[in-house]
């Protein structure tokens, strides 16, 4: 009697609790979730008494005890409390909620009839909210199509929860799930939408950030072995592909959200390929270094070829680009170990000798692919192709020189005549990108 005497006290001083709260607009549901236990406690069985009383319980949302406000912006759009546009703070408020639901954090049964209902009609109303953002240039239309895929999968999750009412019905076997494989169909379809992404100079963060969330989780699904063994053999093959490249291909997005606000003048990178390169010319020019000096020129080197490939999956600059800076780096690599060290006086090698031609027409059939794509693309970073060109205006005077050329088999004299053209063409369209940028 004593207990049934004390649960009762209990429900009605939560009730209480609970219709205070109400009627100063705090929310509920959150001060059911924070706090002392005692406090917690209390509110979850007021909760529980409305419920049992038929009573309906009001959604009020609030931050810090006070309504979420909406504000008119200058230009007459609706922001949020953080200056958002209404839209996104919508969008993010929902997509926070179905992932939590999807996911099964909230349990099984994570609503009621009308809680799910209610939480569909939101899910639809931020397709909306995606295609206003998506019209009004707030994101573009690679963020906007993975988010509507994304969207598509919280739907999925949401419809296969089950309310609390049909609890006592739930007596079926559910079918046979493969989260990897489900993984793999989903991460397949956002790959080429990632690589649009990532050609995009400016993109949101908060929602890109959102997207690239889930995108590892499902990364994560692809590494868990008890998931992996229930593929096919060719199943699993294209799995490991497909991790490895959506994975990259993040490692790139979060590495341009990173630094877009550093410029590529002020890169460190930048530096340590300028510092490399200067540091190298002296020897280059007159073939005389010793062995120490060879080692120290040679690492120096290659972490100018390390930064080159920091700066292209920092978004910086390109990856064609980045392979230019490392056939530099190479020339003259090869510039400065083409004599003997000074400091071996033993000789024990002969010597082969390569006409300048047929180095020159080796480089230029090298660096002509990458400078067409970059041509093509349309963006060039002057700092990075300021320090090949005058090694590209070298080799072409190399292979205007009719006796220079004269040492190529004839089939290979025209042929380099050919490349030679071709590079003069490429490096007058580069020029006129470059004068264009200032």
């Amino acid at each position: 009697m004593i207990h049934r005497t004390t649960g009762i006290f209990i429900a009605v001083l939560g009730l209480l609790v609970v219709v205070i709260l109400i009627l100063i607009r705090f929310d509920i549901h959150l001060a059911a979730k924070r706090g002392p236990r005692w406090k917690r406690n209390l509110v979850t069985a007021g909760i529980l008494a409305m419920s049992l009383l038929g009573l309906t319980i009001p959604n009020v949302s609030c931050t810090n005890g006070k309504d979420s406000t909406t504000v008119t912006g200058r230009d007459g759009k609706k922001t949020g409390d953080e200056g958002r546009p209404e839209e996104q703070s919508h969008l993010e408020s929902v997509w926070s909620e179905a992932t939590e639901i999807a996911s099964g954090k909230r349990g099984a049964y994570p609503f009621d009839k009308k809680g799910k209902k209610k939480i569909l009609a939101e899910l639809e109303k931020a397709k909306t909210d995606i295609d206003t953002l998506e019209s009004n240039g707030t994101i573009c239309g690679a963020l906007a199509s993975i988010l509507r895929k994304d969207l598509a999968v919280f739907v999925v999750g949401v419809n296969e929860k089950q309310p609390t009412e049909l609890r006592p019905l739930m007596c079926y076997s559910p079918k046979m799930f493969l989260p990897a494989k489900a993984s793999m169909k989903r991460l397949t379809e956002r790959m080429p939408l990632l690589e649009k992404l990532l050609a995009r100079e400016k993109v949101n963060k908060a929602l890109v950030s959102k997207v690239l969330e889930n995108i590892e989780k499902e990364i994560s699904i692809l590494e868990q072995e008890h998931y992996i063994r229930m593929l096919t053999p060719d199943e699993k093959t294209e799995a490991e592909e497909l991790k490895k490249k959506a994975a990259s291909q993040i490692e790139k997005i979060r590495a341009k959200l990173e630094s877009k606000e550093v410029s590529l003048k002020d890169s460190g990178d930048i530096k340590t390929i300028e510092e490399a390169l200067n540091f190298a010319k002296p020897f280059a020019d007159s073939g005389k270094s010793t062995t120490a000096q060879r080692k120290s020129i040679c690492k120096k080197l290659d972490e100018a070829d390390k930064a080159a490939g920091q700066l292209s999956k920092a978004g910086l600059i390109s990856i064609e680009e980045a392979e230019l800076i490392q056939t530099e780096t190479a020339r003259v690599r090869n510039r400065v170990l083409r004599n003997p060290p000074t400091d071996n006086r033993i000789m024990c090698y002969d010597m082969m000798f390569v006409y300048p031609s047929q180095k020159s027409m080796n480089r230029i059939s090298k660096r002509l692919p990458l400078l067409k794509r970059i041509v093509k693309d349309g963006k060039v970073a002057p700092e990075v192709i300021k320090k090949v060109l005058p090694s590209i205006e070298k080799d072409i005077e190399t292979l205007s020189s009719e006796k220079e050329l004269k040492h190529l088999q004839a089939d290979k004299q025209s042929e380099a005549t050919s490349l030679r053209d071709d590079m003069k063409k490429v490096v007058s369209e580069i020029k006129n990108i470059m004068n264009k940028k200032k």
